[in-house]
Parts: C-alpha cells; structure tokens; sequence
C-alpha cells in the first residue's frame, strides 16, 4: 500500500513540475523578448509581472512536494487511525463541472482533524465514521486509506 502512496507522489510531482518548467519558460522567453526590443515596454513591464507572479505559483505548488520528498526518499509514511467525519464539497470549472469530495478525518487518539487528499478508486467505498487505517504524506496530503478496522476501537 505504501507504494502505491509513492507512485501517486511521484506522478503528482512529476506533473507539477513538467507543467511548471513548462510555463516558466514559455513566459520567460516572452519576457526576454518583450526586453530586448522586440516588444513595447508596456508589454514588457506585463510579461515581467506575470513572469514573477507565475514563478512564485509554482515555487508554492512544489514547495509540499519538495517537504514530502525526505519521506518519500526514507521510505517513511505518516500513519493515524481514524473517522471520516464528514466530506469537504470542491468543485472544478469546466462544462458541467466536476464535483470531487475531500474526507475530512478526525484522529481516534486525539481532536486534530486532517484534510486529506484521496486519490484511488475505491473511495466510494470509505463510510462516514467507520475507523480506518490511513497513509498520508503530511505535506502534500496524499492519502490512501489502507483497511478498514473493527468499530470497537
């Protein structure tokens, strides 16, 4: 189960950073082109801004991969036993939208509550307060739920 926890972090990553390096650099080569002449200045100082804006983004979005990674490199899962106490409603644009659910988890031993991110196909299958077996990685959130345990807990 910890393996396929790796697998889905590297694809994340992966993805993350392919997609970054590759808007990076379709803005930089806009932006070293807007300053050397080729374009006016306005659009220059635009290219500039979007450029660092685009460059802090992706910076943000690594940064919990790049905390994750020690982990990952270790071999190292955070475990907890839990309750899915409810579902966290997100939904993506497009035509129509998707909905996708976020489980929120309450920890058995104590009051913390986790959101995390899921991303199997049985996750229809994960019951509101059932106590469960859960595999994360603390930074990036990247769960998967490993057994479902007795109610007696």
């Amino acid at each position: 189960m910890k393996q396929k926890l790796f697998k889905k972090f590297y694809q994340d990553f992966i993805g993350c950073l392919i997609i970054g390096l590759f808007v990076l650099s379709l803005f930089t080569v806009l932006t070293i082109k807007a300053w050397t002449g080729m374009m006016e200045i306005g659009w220059a100082i635009i290219a500039s801004m979007i450029l660092i804006m685009l460059l802090v983004f992706v910076i943000k979005t690594l940064l919990p991969f790049i905390k994750d990674y020690k982990y990952v490199k270790k071999n190292i899962a955070s475990t907890i036993v839990g309750y899915v106490t409810r579902y966290k409603e997100k939904e993506m644009g497009g035509d129509p939208p998707t909905t996708y659910y976020i489980p929120i988890v309450k920890e058995i031993n104590s009051d913390m509550e986790i959101e995390l991110s899921v991303r199997q196909s049985n996750i229809d299958s994960i019951q509101l307060n059932k106590p469960y077996r859960i595999l994360y990685l603390p930074h990036t959130k990247i769960t998967m739920f490993s057994e479902e345990l007795d109610d007696n807990l």
